[in-house]
């Protein structure tokens, strides 16, 4: 029986005229978005300054308001990723519209996909953006990922961007979201124009997403301009990387549960993307055992449950089939919190078929159809019907 697979962590390649077409050209001007190109003259100063290797071209650059859209990424970094992007430039320009992811979903086996940006998330959420442009780059965006998924409805799920740097407008932004049509949105975890998620002002947006079952998924990443763990003592990719996305992770949940936003919303739906699932055994064992046993006259206040019992109700987490604690999670808060991902079409995107990875054929066919399916339709309150 062929199993249907949906990817729940899966990306597009924006077209670099987005911001020039979907945004009013006031906007626009006050804060442009523009590709800066390579070309023969840059490409020989960094070989006389630092050798043969440095001379590959260089992909196009974002640049916002005249500035790198990309933190902590030097040349070095530059040339580097030039070098392995190029083993992924196929699959990039796939992801520019929806007839290539559709090319690319069906090579790899994949029924439907939810969607997430690439470059936009580095755009959008930037400390060098004022907060009211970034609001308006959120609602360009999605309104751009709806026009490229409009022709394969049935298949691609757009997820829309919310941005956090104006704190009054998120219910309008959820609200607007709803109004498009959007089943789900994506925020950053970080702390975001001086405010955490659980900050006094965020408590209409999480009611909001709970009372209209919109689910609410963190997507993190390295080198935006904000202040991602690990920016305060690092510079280099290497640590950025290790930091950024599973330490940001663990403290959004931390927030949600130790804030009593999870106790106050039963039906709010949050999922954990592109930061693994093996972080999570730990994390539950310290709250369960060590945190929440502490001062219980305060800690009972925000919680009711323990911590892994909110996860438990509440949450779904991102799973690449060939980490180690996969088994442990599924044991710790069941195979149906578990949501499948590729993070196509990025360089290390996973390409082979989930269907023969070794873990899947540990599991019962249930389990294999939660985790490549129907969790993801839970979660997402996307259905297909494509067989």
């Amino acid at each position: 029986m062929t199993q249907k697979v949906h990817d729940s962590d899966r990306h597009v390649t924006e077209c670099p005229s987005l911001w020039k077409n979907y945004l009013t050209k006031s906007v626009f001007e006050q804060c442009p978005v523009e590709l800066v190109h390579d070309d023969e003259k840059k490409a020989k100063d960094r070989m006389d300054k630092f050798g043969a290797r440095a001379a590959v071209p260089l992909p196009p650059a974002y640049y916002v308001n005249g500035k790198p859209a990309l933190s902590n990424w030097d040349l070095s970094h530059q040339v580097e990723s030039a070098y392995k992007s190029g083993r992924s430039q196929s699959n990039r320009n796939l992801a520019k519209n929806a007839e290539g992811q559709l090319e690319a979903m069906q090579s790899e086996q994949v029924t439907s996909a939810s969607l997430f940006p690439t470059f936009a998330t580095f755009i959008i959420n930037n400390e060098n953006v004022p907060n009211h442009i970034s609001v308006e780059f959120a609602k360009a965006y999605n309104r751009w990922i709806l026009d490229y998924c409009q022709d394969a409805s049935n298949q691609l799920d757009p997820v829309a961007k919310i941005s956090r740097a104006d704190s009054t407008t998120l219910v309008e932004q959820v609200e607007l979201a709803l109004s498009q049509g959007f089943r789900s949105v994506t925020i950053r975890p970080e702390v975001i124009a001086g405010k955490a998620i659980h900050h006094d002002d965020y408590k209409a947006f999480w009611h909001a997403c709970a009372a209209n079952d919109l689910p609410v998924s963190f997507h993190g990443g390295t080198h935006a301009h904000l202040n991602t763990c690990g920016t305060e003592r690092y510079t280099d990719h290497f640590s950025l990387h290790a930091c950024s996305h599973a330490f940001e992770a663990q403290k959004a949940f931390i927030s949600l549960v130790g804030s009593g936003i999870l106790a106050s919303n039963p039906k709010l739906k949050i999922a954990f993307l592109e930061a693994g699932c093996s972080w999570l055994p730990n994390l539950l064992f310290r709250l369960d055992n060590l945190c929440a046993q502490e001062f219980k006259n305060i800690t009972n206040q925000s919680m009711k449950m323990l911590p892994s019992e909110y996860f438990k109700r509440n949450c779904w987490v991102g799973v690449e089939l060939d980490e180690p604690s996969i088994n442990d999670v599924i044991s710790l808060v069941g195979a149906d919190k578990l949501l499948y991902g590729t993070d196509f079409p990025h360089p290390d995107h996973h390409e082979s078929n989930p269907v023969n990875s070794k873990l899947l054929q540990s599991l019962t066919y249930e389990q294999q159809q939660q985790l490549l399916y129907k969790n993801a339709e839970q979660f997402f309150n996307f259905k297909s019907n494509i067989n």
